[in-house]
């Protein structure tokens, strides 16, 4: 029984059990292998934007890096830090983790 297009409902086996909607394969190969399908624009576009997003991740953790030697570097320029006390830092950060 055909229940929508590209979409197949099995009917209730001698079990009395139902079976699940399934794909038809002769409605989704031409989804999946024409070019400029449906499914294959929605595709490249998830995929571009998850990539995005994760790269856009990584960039604003980097700035706040960044941030954070800055503030570090001008410390030492001001002495507010030396040798000794930059290393104590440094080892209490790389012990946390």
């Amino acid at each position: 029984m055909r229940l929508a297009d590209g979409l197949l409902l099995s009917e209730k086996r001698a079990d009395g059990m139902v079976g699940e909607l399934v794909p038809d394969d002769a409605a989704v190969l031409p989804a999946v292998t024409h070019s400029n399908s449906s499914l294959e624009v929605f595709g490249a576009n998830f995929g571009t934007f998850v990539s995005a997003c994760f790269l856009f991740l990584i960039g604003l953790m980097n700035l706040v890096i960044l941030g954070g030697i800055i503030k570090v570097f001008q410390a030492m320029r001001r002495g507010e830090y030396d040798e000794a006390e930059l290393e104590r830092v440094h080892s209490r950060v790389w012990s946390q983790s």
